[in-house]
């Protein structure tokens, strides 16, 4: 199967799996916009502009709510991967090129890496 992002012929820079709304979502960056489909009907869903994403990760706020991160060269944010608002952006100094999360005692953590090193930042943001 092949997915089209509308107006876009440039590469996929990144790819992530999130949970929202009762369905699996796939979401995909380019260099110009993050676009998510619904795996279960490849319906697109949100279109996001987010221009030079590098990474993207889903956050697990809980088993079927998850937010979609995104790392650029200038800044890390956090999306609603259905409706696409933007909930949260941390600017950096440097690229975001990777992002991972982990639960440690029961807090939620998020990493981020890129030229500039590697950091972990809590996630304390209450499931809708």
């Amino acid at each position: 199967m092949e997915l089209r992002i509308p107006r876009q012929r440039t590469d996929v820079k990144a790819l992530a799996v999130v949970q929202s709304g009762g369905m699996t979502l796939l979401a995909a960056a380019t260099r110009e916009r993050i676009q998510t489909w619904d795996t279960a009907s490849w319906a697109p869903q949100a279109c996001i502009a987010a221009p030079w994403t590098k990474s993207l990760a889903a956050v697990p706020l809980s088993a079927t709510h998850h937010l979609l991160a995104s790392g650029s060269g200038h800044a890390l944010n956090l999306w609603d991967p259905l409706t696409a608002e933007n909930l949260h952006t941390l600017v950096t100094a440097a690229p975001i090129e990777a992002i991972t999360t982990l639960r440690d005692n029961g807090t939620l953590l998020l990493g981020i890496g890129g030229p500039a090193g590697f950091t972990t930042l809590d996630v304390n943001i209450p499931p809708p």
